[in-house]
């Protein structure tokens, strides 16, 4: 039962694919889930005042459409999302999107 001979799933690769031929971010940031999403972190920011917000996994947006933050910044390893997202609220400039690399630096040990 090694693992010696699978692959690592390269998911850079599945979600920049996925954005690249108009898929989306999935069902939890649509539809109900999205609201009930929305519902519970806006209570959160509004009750511990919270002022911004660093999000890992920005995605399409979609999610973000329902959220009150005063300050955003949504990181994400697909450039096409994090592209889709800077058309999409380009005009808010408390909204900012960044493209995430993973282990920029490498640390050795001595």
């Amino acid at each position: 039962m090694g693992t010696e001979n699978q692959s690592a799933f390269d998911y850079r690769k599945y979600w920049e694919d996925n954005y690249a031929s108009g898929g989306n971010s999935g069902l939890g940031s649509y539809g109900v889930l999205a609201l009930f999403k929305a519902e519970v972190i806006n209570e959160y920011i509004k009750e511990q005042q919270v002022k911004s917000v660093i999000e890992f996994g920005c995605g399409d947006g979609n999610q973000l459409l329902f959220m009150k933050y005063a300050n955003y910044l949504g990181l994400d390893i697909s450039p096409t999302s994090v592209q889709m997202c800077a058309r999409m609220f380009g005009k808010n400039p408390a909204k900012s999107f960044l493209l995430y690399h993973r282990n920029p630096f490498t640390i050795k040990d001595t």
